[in-house]
């Protein structure tokens, strides 16, 4: 809900500055489409996770090896990136996947995660990037 919220005003702010651009308006009209395309596409990937490539869940197993579901079936060995961001309600992990451009953002967020799975993630990150 919280994502969803963030998603909706980001893009929305982001149409409503629009207005105030002077160029011409099938530009205008053009970037509106550009936007609403990547709410869109938002909105399906990381917040329904209706989308095939949607990230599921996320599995991290004793060994430190991290494993990412997709909606498709297919599952991935990623591995946790330093650029991680942790704080008290969110927690964003950043994955290569495969080839070493491939990149994967999982965001979770308190209302998408039960409490205690939150807390004992921030903990396990903080321990092991420490």
């Amino acid at each position: 809900m919280i994502l969803s919220a963030y998603i909706g005003i980001v893009h929305g702010g982001a149409l409503i500055l629009l207005l105030y651009l002077d160029l011409p308006l099938e530009f205008i009209l053009f970037l509106g489409v550009i936007v609403s395309i990547s709410f869109y596409c938002n909105l399906q990937y990381q917040v329904l996770l209706l989308s095939p490539r949607a990230i599921t869940q996320v599995i991290w197993d004793r060994q430190g090896i991290w494993f990412l579901c997709q909606r498709n079936k297919i599952k991935y060995v990623g591995e946790l990136l330093p650029s991680c961001f942790v704080s008290s309600h969110l927690i964003v992990l950043n994955f290569r996947v495969g080839v070493w451009w491939r990149r994967v953002s999982v965001t979770l967020l308190s209302d998408n995660v039960d409490l205690e799975s939150l807390r004992r993630l921030r903990v396990r990150l903080r321990v092991t990037r420490s």
